[in-house]
């Protein structure tokens, strides 16, 4: 089934490369990088299944026991949690520096680009 999608595709993806008229239209470049996406994550998952059910297992499951304690657990939580407040806190270390505290008590619109309209959040944190 795999290999027929993999065949439909690629004569998509055939069809388009040999048409200039479709290379001109935006709908077709957006489709046709959908088309070589789905290509890729077929062949990929598909290699993944072979390579699980024809592989060898890298480890002893009775270690998972000495691996994954309470402890551990708890920590690797607060890893994420620590790392996915790391933006939030920079935004607001940048509003406090770039901007008078009277900024926390004027109504605004909930939007990024009313809220953090530093040069730092415009420009994308280039450097």
């Amino acid at each position: 089934m795999i290999f027929t999608i993999i065949c439909i595709n690629g004569a998509f993806v055939y069809t388009y490369f040999k048409s200039k008229d479709f290379q001109r239209d935006p709908r077709y470049v957006l489709y046709i990088h959908l088309v070589i996406n789905d290509m890729i994550m077929l062949i990929l998952s598909l290699g993944l299944v072979i390579f699980i059910y024809t592989g060898n297992p890298g480890f002893i499951p009775c270690w998972i026991m000495l691996i994954c304690t309470v402890q551990r657990a708890h920590l690797l939580i607060a890893l994420i949690w620590l790392v996915s407040f790391i933006p939030a806190f920079t935004d607001i270390i940048i509003i406090l520096i770039t901007q008078p505290l009277s900024v926390f008590s004027k109504t605004v619109i909930c939007h990024a680009t009313f809220v953090y309209n530093t040069p730092y959040h415009l420009g994308g944190f280039q450097v």
